[in-house]
């Protein structure tokens, strides 16, 4: 069952709804003739107090006030003949770890789960240690001069006394009514800067709302004269707004509404009681919901042609509709009394898939608005509620491990059946225009592992977790290395990105990130120091969790097996060979013929070389090319080269002389041996050995 928060109730008929996401707020209609917002983040009113304060054990800190005593918010309490941090009262605990506390907001406290849980403060899983933070959420914050939350973080701890530093917090209230005086208000849309929204009235009229003035008497009257108006599908890229008539026979219209000089224009004619309307983003179809007494469907109209498709005639009184997802591939829609549940249509499959992913919702549900993936908020007649939707309801929409860098992971060779010799390698050379062009590589160094965080929020996770084991030389048992990575997050405040340090909490969680933070690597989940892994196969896996930290199932791509070659190759000029007789470092040769040969180590001790090449530079940045080879002229099954172990290259020999440069054959040399692997960090090769010998020639 879906987790259910209440937002708001006492409503006068919410109907249609939609999402700001520039405010993170919701604004809606209600039927008694108001405009009205909810705050997703209920804003600041002000900080109760902060301050700093020790506590022996079984004492109370009110965190309203500072005051140490019994009846306080929390406790420094004995517990089984240990000490924890206990919460009393109507208040609760969310533990956050050895994190930044003065980085740590308001807006962010929200956002947590609560449990009354005690946190321990003695081994062995003692939380109470020097700069751990946890939050405090209060219930129920009476009276006026109480705090809704509060961040403390413990300063020191010394025997049976803690010292904690704390801040508490006032919130305002999440609703607010902005405008009155509407004529029975069904639906509104917000323009994209959010100053401005579009409503209709059931007597006919579609006015234009200033958000900072939004009474009745200051709206702007944009169209009238239609027939029961009901959702409102918004273009505003073309100045432009579709709206269906709620009829009692099909003589229904859906109107496209010029929103500028409101000349509307017929698109469609023969809706009968349709309420619920969606627009394809190419505008070449339209989808309506109809209340028709034993058929009340959903239909896909091609607007081109007029041809209308049922899509399923079995729902209950069918109302507003939502997209489901950015590919327009399912609808979500509300089904009003006596069914009260919320929908999915999945339009992907044929005949269309029906799905129930709300059951129970408050009386007369109208409107649904999706925040972000797996997270809806219904208006309902009294009632507005947010729903975490669990991945039986949204299943996980492509694969979860992204990849490696810029490797997706279907370009990480996993063979049916498995290989452990040959799995695990990146391949890019199938896309020609690709950034990253690479062959049976291997992979180390630090590899940034990227999740699909849309995904996961839409399969109901809060959180994810990283598990690597090891495949070969021996089987481990799976580990979690729980490091700390860094990315860049833009802040809107000072219009830049700034950096930002992602952490495990101290259960070894990360969180999900929010559709509604830009940043800068938006796939980034996760760097992988595979230092230390051992050199060969391993799995990397990502897991998926729920708010309570429970696992979610995901049968999507979640795990990779990954090659992993930490070890260098190997560059040497052993010898240089002249006429066949080695000549010494340093050495002149001044007799005998130009043509030289050498004897090297090129080597990948794992078989991954990428390439060697080997030149001379002289003179006035003179230079030439003695030999070399690569990897593409040794592919194979196997994905082994080990390359030049020792031998005399090249064949034939290099000669010295360059045709019209005296010096080629008269002047200090320098031969340079380069050697390239084929491991890559996602990014590129990083594995590179280089060796040099130098002599005179004066022939």
């Amino acid at each position: 069952m879906p987790s259910a928060t209440q937002l708001a109730t006492g409503l006068g008929g919410a109907i249609g709804s939609d999402y700001v996401l520039s405010r993170n707020q919701l604004c809606f209609v209600e039927y008694s003739g108001k405009i009205s917002v909810l705050d997703l983040v209920r804003p600041l009113d002000v900080i109760v107090f902060s301050g700093i304060a020790s506590l022996t054990a079984n004492v109370s800190l009110n965190l309203s006030n500072g005051t140490s005593a019994q009846g306080g918010e929390i406790g420094w309490m004995h517990s089984g003949g240990k000490l924890v941090m206990h919460p009393q009262g109507n208040s609760s605990f969310a533990y956050l770890g050895i994190v930044d506390f003065n980085a740590i907001t308001q807006a962010q406290l929200q956002n947590l789960v609560y449990t009354p849980n005690d946190l321990p403060g003695e081994v062995p899983n003692n939380l109470m240690v020097i700069g751990a933070v946890f939050a405090v959420v209060n219930n129920y914050p009476q009276p006026a001069a109480n705090y809704d939350y509060a961040k403390v973080q413990v300063v020191n701890i010394s025997g049976g006394s803690i010292k904690l530093q704390w801040v508490t917090y006032r919130l305002k209230p999440r609703y607010s009514v902005i405008g009155t005086g509407y004529n029975q208000p069904e639906d509104i849309k917000v323009t994209s800067g959010g100053r401005y929204a579009y409503v209709t009235e059931r007597t006919g009229n579609l006015l234009r709302v200033d958000l900072t003035n939004a009474n009745r008497a200051a709206a702007q009257l944009v169209a009238s004269g239609l027939n029961t108006p009901h959702q409102i599908a918004l273009d505003e890229a073309h100045g432009q707004a579709y709206i269906p008539e709620f009829t009692a026979t099909p003589t229904g219209n859906i109107w496209r509404i010029d929103l500028s000089g409101g000349v509307r224009t017929a698109i469609f004619t023969g809706l009968q009681g349709c309420t619920g309307l969606l627009i394809t983003k190419d505008l070449g179809y339209a989808y309506v919901a109809e209340q028709v007494s034993g058929a009340n469907r959903v239909a896909r109209i091609n607007l081109a042609t007029g041809k209308r498709d049922v899509l399923i005639s079995s729902l209950t009184a069918p109302f507003f509709m939502e997209w489901g997802d950015a590919n327009e591939s399912r609808i979500i829609l509300a089904e009003r009394d006596p069914a009260n549940r919320i929908t999915m249509l999945d339009l992907s499959v044929t005949p269309v898939a029906a799905a129930t992913v709300v059951s129970g919702v408050a009386n007369r549900p109208s409107s649904i608005v999706m925040t972000k993936p797996g997270t809806v908020i219904v208006c309902s007649d009294t009632v507005i509620t947010q729903y975490e939707l669990s991945g039986a309801q949204f299943s996980l929409a492509g694969p979860l491990f992204m990849g490696i860098g810029l490797v997706p992971a279907d370009h990480i060779i996993n063979a049916t059946p498995a290989n452990d010799s040959t799995d695990g390698y990146a391949d890019t050379t199938d896309n020609s225009g690709y950034i990253l062009q690479v062959k049976d590589a291997p992979f180390g160094g630090t590899l940034a592992i990227m999740v699909n965080h849309g995904a996961a929020l839409l399969a109901g996770a809060t959180y994810y977790k990283l598990f690597v084991s090891q495949v070969t030389p021996a089987a481990t048992a799976a580990m979690e290395p729980h490091q700390s990575f860094g990315d860049y997050l833009w802040n809107a405040v000072s219009n830049s990105f700034v950096p930002q340090t992602t952490s495990p909490d101290a259960g070894g969680f990360y969180p999900v990130r929010s559709p509604l933070q830009i940043w800068y690597n938006p796939l980034l989940g996760y760097m992988l120091d595979t230092s230390v892994l051992s050199n060969g196969l391993c799995v990397i896996e990502i897991k998926l969790y729920n708010a309570a930290r429970v696992a979610i199932p995901v049968a999507s791509m979640h795990s990779r097996r990954v090659k992993i070659d930490n070890q260098w190759p190997v560059a040497n000029i052993e010898k240089i060979l002249h006429d066949g007789v080695e000549v010494p470092v340093c050495a002149i040769v001044n007799s005998g013929s130009d043509q030289f040969t050498f004897r090297i180590t090129a080597t990948d001790p794992q078989g991954h070389l990428l390439s060697w090449n080997m030149s001379a530079l002289w003179g006035d940045n003179k230079s030439a090319t003695v030999g070399g080879d690569s990897y593409s002229n040794h592919v194979s099954a196997t994905r082994q080269w080990t390359g030049v172990p020792s031998g005399v290259v090249p064949t034939p020999a290099w000669h010295a002389a360059v045709p019209g440069d005296p010096t080629a054959t008269r002047c200090a040399h320098t031969f340079y041996l380069g050697v390239w692997d084929r491991v890559i960090n996602g990014y590129g090769y990083i594995h590179y050995q280089s060796w040099h010998k130098s002599i005179t020639i004066w022939l």
